[in-house]
């Protein structure tokens, strides 16, 4: 029988005091996180259960990476 998978809330603050708040759980044996930014105690814990019960399932699949803006695509001085 496989364990059951389990996960954190990790809260930091930022600059202006508030708290950002993200995820960490593993998934196949690797560790993630996931990023939730400003929310409540009970949004990160509502957004835990999801995530861990997503991969007790098998369903759950990695957040896409944050898109490039299109500034980033013009060359540079050294290239």
């Amino acid at each position: 029988m496989a364990r059951p998978a389990t996960g954190t809330i990790v809260e930091r603050r930022n600059a202006s005091g508030g708290i950002n708040r993200s995820l960490r759980f593993n998934v196949n044996g690797r560790k993630r996180s996931v990023s939730l930014g400003p929310v409540t105690r009970d949004e990160a814990e509502r957004r835990l259960r999801q995530e861990l019960a997503d991969v007790e399932r098998g369903a759950w699949k990695p957040h896409a990476a944050p898109q490039r803006s299109p500034a980033a695509d013009v060359p540079t001085f050294h290239a």
